[in-house]
C-alpha cells in the first residue's frame, strides 16, 4: 500500500541540492515542476531543495513536518467545516444526477491523525469523485493541510 492509502503525512526533501552548481533562479522552480508533472498524485505534497551536508534547508523541512504533524492530529471546527460545506455548495454545487441534484448538509470531523472528514448528504452516492477532488482542495486550501493524507466519508443522513 503506498503513503496516500495509509494516510500519512508526506513531503519531499530533495537532497545534495548543494551539488547543483549552475543554478539560476529559475532552477528550483523547474525541478518542482518536473516532480509535480512527473507525481501528479503528490500536487499537496510540499517540496524542499536541502543539503544534509550543508545543512541548508533541514530547519525548514522539521518546520514543515511539525506543521504536517500538527495538522494530522488537529480538529477543524464543526462550524468552520460547515461554513466552507455551504460556500462550496453555493459557489459551485454538485452535478445534477439522475435529473435531481446531490446536497451535502453538513460535516464533521470523525477522527484525527489521519483526519476524517465525514458529510452527511441527500444522494451521497451521487456526489461524484471529481466533486470529492473540489472539497479535498478546497479543505487543503482553506486550513492549510498541504502534505496531510485525509478521508472523506459521505453518508446518508439519518432519518429522524
Amino acid at each position: 500500500a503506498t503513503i496516500i492509502e495509509r494516510y500519512r503525512g508526506i513531503a519531499i526533501a530533495v537532497n545534495k541540492w548543494d551539488l547543483i552548481t549552475d543554478k539560476t533562479r529559475k532552477t528550483h522552480k523547474e525541478f518542482e515542476e518536473k516532480i509535480r508533472m512527473d507525481a501528479p498524485f503528490l500536487a499537496f505534497v510540499p517540496i524542499v531543495f536541502t543539503s544534509a551536508k550543508t545543512g541548508m534547508r533541514i530547519q525548514k523541512t522539521m518546520e514543515i513536518l511539525h506543521r504536517i504533524a500538527e495538522r494530522m492530529n488537529g480538529r477543524i471546527q464543526t462550524a468552520k467545516l460547515n461554513e466552507l460545506v455551504h460556500h462550496l455548495q453555493d459557489e459551485h454545487p454538485p452535478q445534477i444526477y439522475r435529473g435531481r441534484r446531490p446536497k451535502i448538509l453538513y460535516a464533521v470531523q470523525g477522527g484525527k491523525a489521519p483526519p476524517e472528514f465525514v458529510f452527511f448528504a441527500k444522494m451521497p452516492n451521487a456526489i461524484s469523485p471529481s466533486y470529492r477532488r473540489y472539497i479535498s482542495n478546497q479543505i487543503r486550501q482553506r486550513f492549510d493541510f498541504d502534505g496531510v493524507s485525509f478521508k472523506l466519508v459521505f453518508r446518508r443522513r439519518k432519518s429522524s
